[in-house]
């Protein structure tokens, strides 16, 4: 897939195949112009800003994968007078971003061939000052960050809605400093005026409490180097959401996932002991570890607001696994994966991965005695999604049928041997209405584990010329088979049995598909209604095996990208997977090709309308099935901000359902505290909010409202975390 972008165009693709060693030349890729924006990007003095950039929110769908991005390749950049042409634009409305260097970023939803936009920005202001700690003596090597209260860290930028939003700022700001010395401090109520070098601010770092840990071995003997981790004791993580985050930079990325973030460590000394600062008063979690030795059981404790705790950790008598490896003939297998995890139900999930060396062999320790689990695994495969192609998914797969359970005592070493199972080579053709079907995307998905997100993993191979496909090295067991051309929104479905034993397995595919049409117009004046959003829904969707309760819900996986260059310039991209659906044209039309026949449910979805359901929709082979025009009528919207019980705006799920009604349907995520609920038909509701990021809690209790056509809501949400 070849994409071109340009700042004058909308973005156009080119798809073509490449065999192996062939060179292609004269590819043509056509841009079409689109519509323009024209404006002026101005400061809070009314003066045009130069060498700002300004680019627009681009929505783009490709099969299952939605993106939404800002993207800084295709920004247009101010004169010196602050004017700018913002091209490539389709639709009638376009969201806008200005951001540039000293100033704030501003973000603004115009109307397509209105008025000149007027886009306002501020000049951003300087704060200096210096960090003591409580004795008035000055703290060095903590970090500082500033930010305007609400918004984004780093005070360089401040999203908002539209530049309405932007009067209710009043210039506020809080500082913030973290370092391993001291307690987090906060500081509110600075107010700055643009442009403004606010001077002489004074930060008093309060002690917090400290712990001194003791470590010492079975023999009650003090062990030296260490290391010594303070964590905070981990909360239930929300049902169905998982938070990650990875940040990378010149040295090593940063790793955070739920709360396993440090409060603080150290290293022991010669005396066993080692001291940790600054640690605010939570129930925290301490552990030890050291490389001759297995890890000390964790132990909880309740910080004080201050003083100081001790602790005493006991580091274990190390044992040992070795794991030898053979392949499916009894010959030793050089060079194998092998996970070795805890078989505790307490325990995290991944485990120590290691490959063996040329005797076939591996050893993992120093462990602590208990129960493990030892399996093959093999390296994750790239699948291609939306374009592009990406990893899914954070282990390796395993070969479950290897797998075996040990259990090791104190200072044993256990040896234990994993025999490669017989892999099947499954081939097979994908045949269509006009015989073989080249290029069309198949996806193999164990259906073993009933927690797995199905779609979003797995293998992944695209038919030849001649229809034909191949998957190596595959387990007995059952797997759901999905395929369809690039592109192809609804993809047709196959459930695979592959026997054990078996080294050569033949199946073909059939893919037998239809294409259906649906027109959407407005209740009150039968006006055709835009970007409303066509999804279609098997009817068997049910009993589908790997669900626990015989029942397959929509699943979907959301990956949100920030990329800055350091400054003001950043492309933000949000990319959402799972969604089976199109969007209306101008003239309110969505068609869907390359649909697998059977029987539907059609759901029609827009911001400013209520959703209608259509069932008993047929698709035919090679039929076109027109559902005909829906009329929808005006929705409500929610909106509102979700604050912790510090009063921070906090990253949340937002949930609301109909009252009476048992599973919460409609989720919104608040990035930064703030969020919007569209398209809800009329009625009684009731909205909840949860927490999501390092730190998460209990759902907050449920707000009741009611919705109203054409009506905005208001309701603001707390949350605890």
């Amino acid at each position: 897939t070849l994409r071109a972008t340009s700042a004058r165009h909308l973005p156009g693709a080119a798809e073509q195949r490449l065999e192996a060693g062939q060179q292609l030349e004269g590819v043509v890729i056509t841009l079409e112009a689109g519509a323009a924006i024209a404006g002026r990007v101005v400061d809070e003095r009314g003066v045009g800003v130069g060498e700002m950039s300004v680019t627009s929110q681009r929505t783009e769908r490709t099969g299952e994968v939605e993106i939404v991005r800002f993207s800084d390749e295709e920004a247009a950049v101010t004169g010196a007078d602050g004017s700018f042409v913002v091209a490539g634009l389709e639709g009638q409305r376009a969201t806008l971003k200005a951001y540039g260097d000293g100033h704030t970023t501003a973000i603004q939803v115009v109307e397509v061939g209105a008025e000149p936009v007027v886009m306002r920005v501020q000049r951003l202001a300087r704060i200096s000052g210096v960090l003591v700690n409580e004795t008035g003596d000055p703290v060095a090597g903590s970090r500082v960050r500033a930010s305007t209260d609400g918004g984004a860290e780093g005070g360089a930028t401040a999203l908002v809605e539209d530049v309405a939003d932007l009067a209710k700022r009043p210039g506020a700001v809080r500082i913030k400093a973290e370092g391993e010395a001291h307690l987090p401090i906060e500081r509110r109520g600075l107010r700055i005026e643009p442009a403004q070098h606010l001077e002489g601010v004074r930060l008093l770092a309060r002690a917090g409490a400290s712990a001194t840990v003791e470590v010492v071995d079975e023999s009650g003997a003090p062990v030296a180097g260490a290391r010594v981790d303070v964590k905070r004791a981990p909360k239930r993580q929300p049902d169905g959401m998982r938070f990650e985050a990875r940040v990378g930079g010149e040295g090593p990325s940063d790793f955070v996932l739920g709360d396993r973030r440090k409060l603080g460590s150290a290293e022991t000394d010669a005396s066993g002991e080692a001291a940790v600062y600054g640690l605010p008063a939570v129930e925290a979690v301490f552990e030890a570890s050291h490389p001759g030795y297995a890890a000390a059981d964790p132990q909880r404790a309740q910080l004080p607001s201050a003083g100081s705790v001790t602790q005493r950790l006991v580091l274990r008598e190390p044992c040992y696994v070795d794991v030898r490896v053979l392949d499916a003939v009894g010959a030793v297998a050089a060079g194998a994966s092998v996970m070795l995890r805890s078989a505790s139900p307490d325990a995290a999930r991944e485990g120590d991965r290691r490959e063996t060396d040329q005797q076939g062999r591996v050893r993992f320790g120093p462990l602590r005695a208990g129960d493990y689990t030892a399996v093959l695994t093999r390296p994750p495969e790239a699948r291609r999604l939306g374009g592009m192609m990406m990893f899914v998914g954070d282990d390796e797969a395993e070969i479950r049928s290897s797998q075996k359970s040990v259990t090791v005592a104190a200072g044993a070493t256990v040896e234990v041997t994993l025999e490669a199972p017989v892999l099947a080579r499954w081939r097979g053709r994908v045949l269509g209405s006009e015989g073989a079907a080249a290029g069309v995307v198949v996806e193999l998905e164990s259906m073993a584990d009933p927690d797995a997100v199905l779609g979003f993993g797995g293998r992944q191979q695209t038919t030849n010329a001649a229809g034909e496909f191949a998957f190596e090295g595959v387990e007995s067991g059952r797997y759901e088979v999905r395929y369809g051309k690039p592109g192809q929104v609804v993809k047709a479905k196959y459930e695979l049995e592959v026997p054990a034993g078996v080294t050569d397995l033949q199946r073909d595919l059939t893919l037998r598909t239809g294409s259906l049409r649906v027109a959407v117009v407005t209740e009150q004046d039968a006006e055709p209604v835009a970007k409303a959003e066509i999804t279609l829904v098997r009817q068997d969707a049910a009993g589908v095996a790997g669900a626990k309760d015989g029942k397959r819900r929509p699943q979907r996986v959301m990956m949100v990208s920030v990329v800055s260059d350091g400054s003001s310039g950043e492309s933000t991209s949000t990319m959402t997977f799972g969604n089976q659906r199109v969007s209306t044209d101008e003239d309110g039309v969505a068609t869907f090709d390359d649909v697998p026949v059977g029987d539907y449910t059609l759901r029609v979805e827009s911001s400013r309308f209520a959703p209608l359901e259509k069932e008993g929709v047929v698709v035919v082979e090679r039929q076109l099935t027109d559902c005909g025009t829906l009329t929808v009528a005006p929705a409500g919207q929610l909106r509102g901000v979700v604050e912790d019980q510090d009063g921070k705006r906090a990253m949340a799920l937002v949930e609301c359902r109909a009252v009476g009604g048992e599973q919460w349907e409609h989720h919104e995520v608040a990035m930064q505290g703030s969020y919007r609920v569209r398209g809800l038909a009329p009625g009684s509701y009731e909205v909840r909010a949860r927490a999501i990021g390092p730190q998460t809690g209990e759902p907050s209790q449920p707000v009741q409202v009611e919705v109203v056509a054409g009506r905005t809501e208001v309701v603001d949400l707390k949350v605890t975390r």
